[in-house]
């Protein structure tokens, strides 16, 4: 579940009637139950005596007021200018509350992994701790000259690193490595991002990608790869992108020609010669 199935609105500053009109034109958050907390002192014990059988796992509060707001019992969206401090996610008007911040505040604070995008035939989201196992099997599927960096030993280990992933990558920076579900096995064949990696002095956000040798030579990589430069321009809002290839690596080589990168020279990277490849994102 990437969203809630009810919001809890308590209003003290704005008419709680235009919050209520302005959720009631998205798309998503329309079919939400409404729990009107206006008239009310917001509490735990109010809270869960609002959620009527349902878990307030499932729910969300919007608010423009932080007094008396149980933060660490739902997740919480600011509306207004009104001392919101405090509150993890803010907007400052209505109109720019949307569907897609409800559901990125709700996903974060329970720590549920997101969809980022999906094409004909995959699924981009967010790895999570549940997934230790099938990234293990992803790593596993390539032959050791291929070099991968290396992966924690145990399970534990890897779902603390996933776990620490999804805080530092995913929502500190808003962006990062993310799993390839291919839609029709509902099977993790790659993975697929952007990450910002300082090299020579030089930081570059780097588009990097890997699809599991038993699944190449499908285009699932050009399919993948075209999307999340699309993201990066449209979501992320960046103006270049650049991808370092090995000079041996001639399936590469080849891609990134289709996605249309141009080579800018040659580094030293992980100890590597690697070819720099820029793309700007108009």
């Amino acid at each position: 579940m990437e969203f809630p199935k009810q919001l809890f609105l308590y209003c003290k500053v704005y008419p709680e009637a235009h919050l209520i009109n302005h959720l009631k034109n998205l798309p998503k958050a329309r079919h939400c139950v409404l729990h009107s907390l206006s008239d009310c002192t917001t509490s735990p014990s109010l809270l869960a005596s609002l959620s009527k059988g349902e878990s307030l796992h499932s729910s969300l509060l919007i608010t423009d007021t932080k007094e008396n707001v149980p933060l660490s019992l739902l997740p919480t969206i600011g509306f207004g200018t009104n001392d919101l401090f405090g509150i993890p996610y803010v907007f400052e008007t209505l109109d720019a509350l949307d569907d897609d911040g409800i559901r990125l505040a709700f996903c974060r604070f329970h720590k549920l992994p997101l969809t980022i995008l999906k094409t004909k035939r995959l699924i981009l989201k967010e790895w999570c701790p549940n997934d230790a196992i099938e990234l293990k099997k992803l790593y596993n599927s390539f032959p050791s000259s291929d070099n991968l960096p290396p992966l924690p030993n145990t399970k534990e280990e890897l779902q603390q690193y996933l776990s620490d992933y999804q805080a530092g990558a995913y929502a500190f920076f808003g962006h990062g490595l993310w799993a390839v579900v291919e839609k029709e096995s509902n099977r993790m064949i790659g993975q697929c991002g952007i990450e910002y990696k300082e090299r020579d002095g030089i930081g570059r956000y780097e588009l990097q990608y890997m699809i599991t040798p038993s699944c190449q030579r499908n285009g699932f990589a050009f399919e993948i790869c075209f999307a999340v430069l699309r993201y990066a321009k449209d979501v992320l809002y960046l103006d270049k992108i650049s991808a370092l290839i090995e000079p041996h690596n001639t399936p590469s080589l080849s891609l990134i020609a289709q996605l249309g990168f141009e080579q800018v020279e040659m580094i030293t990277a992980d100890q590597k010669s690697v070819i720099v490849y820029e793309k700007q994102l108009k």
